[in-house]
């Protein structure tokens, strides 16, 4: 079994992605208890890509080829026969995911859920569901690797073809190898920190952009041992 990802929920529970084996959740409560949860059988054996927690504590569960699980514990870690659980994916009524093969996923401040494939951005608010790709938008590329939201609510997604943009619920920018000083298009990861600063993984560096200037650092400046920031 291999430890995918780690999540802490706002009451101080570690929630971990538990790839290749029956019951890929398990959860480090507060009192120092382990508690494992299977997800269903369409998940026994499969691998966790991303977890992300939303405000109302929904688990949401990102498998390869199998789509999204949304997981609530109704408030009762220790019993798991109370457990809600629904899977998103492709089908026309279980989502219409643009693919099952989901990179990553985040709540935003109005507890909306952006999730990240390989074929598109998708967006679900009050049980409606919105797609962007390249066919309906200018999102510039379909492969969405990373998501991020800022204190304004903006969303920051990162592709593997076009650098980063900043959807403001609107329009999407675009930042780039082009137009600005972004170290490459791929870019693996994006994390936002308490000053708005985006900090971005890409293949060519550790990356900081404060809304204004772009600063790199890679092996030749500084002693991080690979580019290859993920």
């Amino acid at each position: 079994a291999l430890i995918s990802n780690l999540e802490y929920d706002d009451k101080g529970n570690l929630w971990v992605g538990n790839s290749f084996c029956d019951q890929l959740l398990k959860v480090y409560t507060k009192d120092h208890l382990w508690y494992s949860m299977s997800l269903g059988s369409s998940t026994i054996d499969k691998s966790v890509q991303c977890i992300a927690i939303d405000y109302n504590g929904n688990k949401w569960i990102s498998v390869m080829n199998v789509g999204i699980v949304a997981y609530n514990d109704n408030g009762t870690i220790e019993n798991t026969a109370d457990d809600k659980i629904k899977l998103f994916n492709t089908g026309e009524t279980s989502g219409a995911l643009p693919s099952n093969d989901v990179k990553s996923i985040v709540a935003d401040l109005d507890n909306n859920i952006w999730i990240g494939t390989d074929n598109g951005l998708a967006h679900l608010s009050n049980d409606s569901w919105e797609i962007f790709n390249t066919a309906n938008s200018s999102i510039g590329d379909n492969y969405i690797r990373a998501l991020a939201v800022d204190s304004n609510n903006a969303i920051w997604i990162g592709t593997t073809l076009n650098g980063m943009l900043k959807y403001n619920g609107v329009t999407f920018q675009s930042f780039n190898d082009a137009n600005s000083d972004i170290p490459d298009n791929f870019i693996k990861t994006i994390s936002v920190d308490k000053l708005g600063h985006k900090w971005l993984g890409t293949v060519e560096g550790l990356t900081r952009f404060d809304d204004i200037s772009w600063v790199t650092w890679t092996t030749l400046n500084s002693s991080i041992s690979t580019n290859n920031i993920s």
